[in-house]
């Protein structure tokens, strides 16, 4: 199935591209995440006319985005916890529960765009990813503290 591409996707190709896929990944991922549509008359001219609107947009977004970058660069990651004598937390530390976090830092990163390298349910320092758009990812520190 050919199409065309509406934003840069790494593995496939830039902004504008046309090209070909399969059935079942452009129906079930490109389409519903608007990252394509399909490559036909009417929507190669339309897109000839709105690649220039198109690729503006992007170039706001990923202005926006390296700004939300620098800001999750320079940020401390502390969360405070109930824990046991031993270190172990009463419960685990969820995506839900450090998108919070970012919260009161007023950074919006959904649960869906953190990634932990293991299950936070232990006191210490953690590794944790943050995956935005444009395939921008970050590593950073969390530190979970015993609450007194």
């Amino acid at each position: 199935m050919k199409v065309i591409l509406l934003e840069k996707i790494p593995s496939l190709g830039n902004l504008g591209d046309e090209i070909l896929v399969k059935p079942g990944f452009a129906r079930n991922y490109l389409f519903p995440k608007y990252k394509a549509v399909l490559a036909n008359k009417k929507n190669r001219d339309f897109f000839q006319n709105k690649i220039k609107e198109i690729e503006k947009n992007n170039e706001i977004d990923i202005e926006k985005l390296k700004e939300k970058q620098e800001i999750i660069n320079n940020l401390e990651l502390e969360i405070k916890v109930k824990a046991s004598e031993s270190g172990k937390l009463f419960g685990s530390i969820t995506n839900k529960h450090i998108s919070q976090l970012f919260d009161k830092y007023n950074v919006s990163v959904m649960k869906n765009e953190i990634e932990a390298s293991e299950i936070i349910n232990t006191v210490g320092i953690h590794n944790i990813t943050i995956n935005l758009k444009n395939n921008i990812k970050i590593d950073k520190k969390l530190s979970v503290i015993k609450e007194d």
